[in-house]
């Protein structure tokens, strides 16, 4: 952060969570939400095109990921990816329906 600030550069941060996620582990108990996690995890990461963007586990199935020298538009692009990327690992169960 310092050096954003030294340097005038922007910092963005997206902040998510695993929809429903509550209803995994009692469901499935917490080894399949555990799994869920580090699967969720690792897909963020993956997403995340430079080494000095950040993926960190915030609460209990939020996560944050924090991108320095990024603006809005790089931001949402990132967040894009993200969506797709997650929306594409089909952990789809009955509880998706509740909304």
């Amino acid at each position: 952060m310092r050096e954003s600030m030294r340097t005038n550069t922007p910092i963005s941060a997206l902040f998510m969570d695993i929809d429903h996620f509550k209803w995994i582990n009692d469901q499935h108990g917490h080894d399949s939400g555990d799994q869920v996690l580090s699967l969720v995890a690792k897909t963020l990461k993956e997403q995340l095109q430079r080494p000095m963007d950040i993926v960190s586990r915030w609460g209990g199935e939020e996560f944050v990921v924090v991108m320095m020298d990024a603006d809005v538009e790089a931001a949402a692009a990132a967040a894009e990816r993200i969506r797709e990327a997650v929306a594409e690992l089909d952990m789809t169960h009955e509880a998706s329906a509740c909304a």
